[in-house]
């Protein structure tokens, strides 16, 4: 029972934290003018993802059961798409992927070269090079990420250029009295 106690006190403090997490990513993607897209793609994913970290980090290296981490992982990304999917059900304006912008492609692109990536290593399995102890998709996968953060980052800070110089363009005659 006890357990149970202490699961339910975690998910109370995740769902309150997340909360908080989610207006303050979006306070600093707006005075720092990096954008909410950059924001949620470094910040809130990354914040997000600590649980998974940890536990597949005990998961390996305590209990040496490497199931645990790549379900974690895997299954987490799935609940994540679920969860799109119920909020785009839950809310009855329009469906999300209308309202999010076309740079969202960018991240989802990526995100399915990635899940590729894992998904071959997961079926070549042994046949998979390495270097000593390290899959050779263990080296490419953070090699993909990172060009994807580097490119998000300069979608995001051209579309943000754009929208200003648009914002400046409309406010010339902002002084001229009607």
């Amino acid at each position: 029972m006890l357990i149970w106690l202490q699961f339910l006190v975690c998910t109370i403090v995740i769902v309150y934290g997340g909360s908080r997490l989610s207006r303050y990513g979006d306070v600093i993607a707006e005075t720092t003018g990096m954008g909410r897209t950059w924001i949620g793609v470094i910040l809130m994913a990354s914040a997000t993802s600590l649980p998974e970290l940890f536990t597949g980090i005990r998961s390996v290296a305590i209990f040496n059961s490497p199931n645990i981490a790549v379900g974690d992982v895997l299954g987490s990304c799935m609940f994540n798409l679920l969860s799109l999917a119920m909020l785009d059900v839950s809310r009855k304006v329009a469906p999300i992927s209308t309202l999010a912008h076309q740079g969202q492609i960018l991240t989802a692109s990526f995100g399915v070269l990635l899940l590729g990536l894992t998904t071959i290593s997961l079926l070549a399995g042994r046949t998979i090079p390495t270097l000593g102890w390290i899959g050779l998709y263990s080296l490419v996968i953070p090699l993909v990420y990172l060009a994807a953060m580097r490119l998000v980052f300069n979608y995001e800070r051209r579309r943000i250029a754009e929208f200003l110089s648009e914002v400046k363009e409309e406010a010339r005659y902002e002084h001229v009295s009607k």
